[in-house]
């Protein structure tokens, strides 16, 4: 089972990577919408992890969401990828 990292009021999300609460009963897996501002604060040709930037807009009430209840396939490996397509076919 995957651990629990964010929370969600049904428009708003509260989400904490390094510091997972009790109350806590998301995952946070999806696709994300950037503002050009945040991107704008992000250096050209530097690798970086979002979750510092995502906590910020998170304890600023700015970052929103959308509850999808139904399970999310992650594509990063052949074995979760060849799941993805045996879902599709189906």
């Amino acid at each position: 089972m995957v651990p629990s990292n964010a929370s969600f009021d049904g428009t708003r999300v509260d989400d904490r990577k390094r510091a997972a609460q009790p109350a806590m009963r998301f995952v946070d897996h999806g696709l994300l919408a950037l503002t050009r501002s945040l991107v704008g604060r992000i250096p050209p040709g530097v690798l970086r992890d979002l979750a510092d930037d995502l906590e910020v807009l998170a304890s600023s009430g700015e970052l929103g969401g959308i509850e999808v209840p139904d399970r999310c396939y992650e594509i990063r490996s052949p074995e979760g990828r060849a799941e993805v397509e045996i879902r599709l076919e189906s």
